[in-house]
């Protein structure tokens, strides 16, 4: 790519790494619970601030209106929460946790704290105590009203990060027209020029049936090329002229929405040495899953 820089090397690399982290944190919660992260957020502000109607948490959350009803709606028939006329607004009901929810948003905060303390894990002393302070900054920043009780602190800061750095880029690729996984996988081969598609997926800790259908796609889009590899099964990918254009506008915005996002933080030998140990722990858990 023409913007191919070092420093936009390091962005697009620690962008994987936070989105990557954010799957491992929504996988678990749906395996264990069939839960969602934005449950968890509910379930959290509830408990802070019951009762509560939808239109308070949409303000408090930031999150679109749709998505926090269909969140609560999902908790309601799990027996999570529980509803009741509001005396001031009869238009609007409020919601409570039961003790079910209470019990499931334990379990949920364990599978999270889970996930987080293994990312962090290769962070010790001083070095996880700025690495935490890093994430803090950002939510500070951010100054993410659903920010509520002890949310900001500790692990909960870290997974806030994932998951606003997995949303900015998902928007970047969205105004470029394509997927946050073709986005990826755009930026991928653009850094190594030709790509085979073993290497994509282990660079994008990907399963070959999804990765299959995604540059099945992009090639139909005239995204990407494929070529001859070494063997006859193994194909090579390359950019098309447009594919490198699309993967230099990602790899820019993406470079400039974590120079935003994490601001004097940005680049810094905390910031490396954080998105350093959070690329090894990811590679160690992948690596454990599949022996």
């Amino acid at each position: 790519m023409d913007s191919d820089t070092a420093t936009i090397d390091n962005a697009v690399d620690a962008e994987m790494v936070f989105d990557r982290w954010l799957g491992r944190a929504v996988g678990a919660l749906r395996s264990a619970q069939g839960a969602t992260l934005n449950q968890f957020w509910i379930l959290l502000l509830i408990s802070e601030r019951q009762p509560i109607s939808i239109t308070s948490m949409n303000g408090l959350l930031e999150l679109n209106y749709t998505t926090v009803a269909e969140c609560a709606g999902q908790l309601q028939r799990m027996g999570a929460l529980a509803k009741s006329g509001n005396d001031d607004d009869r238009r609007e009901s409020l919601l409570t946790m039961t003790v079910a929810g209470e019990q499931l948003m334990e379990e949920l905060d364990r599978e999270l704290i889970a996930v987080a303390k293994q990312a962090l894990s290769p962070l010790t002393g001083t070095t996880r105590i700025q690495a935490m302070q890093l994430f803090h900054n950002v939510c500070i920043r951010l100054d993410k009203k659903r920010m509520v009780g002890n949310l900001v602190h500790g692990d909960g800061a870290f997974l806030i990060v994932c998951q606003q750095t997995a949303m900015n880029f998902a928007a970047i690729c969205k105004r470029n027209i394509v997927t946050a996984l073709q986005g990826h996988l755009l930026l991928a081969i653009g850094r190594h020029e030709v790509l085979a598609e073993k290497t994509a997926r282990d660079l994008l800790y990907c399963d070959a049936p999804t990765l299959s259908r995604t540059i099945a796609k992009m090639e139909a889009a005239g995204l990407i090329a494929r070529e001859p590899g070494a063997t006859k099964r193994e194909k090579q990918l390359r950019l098309t002229p447009i594919g490198l254009q699309c993967a230099s506008l990602i790899a820019v915005e993406t470079e400039e929405m974590l120079r935003q996002l994490f601001a004097d933080d940005y680049a810094t030998d905390i910031y490396r040495q954080t998105v350093a140990a959070l690329r090894l722990s990811l590679r160690e858990t992948l690596g454990a899953s599949q022996r």
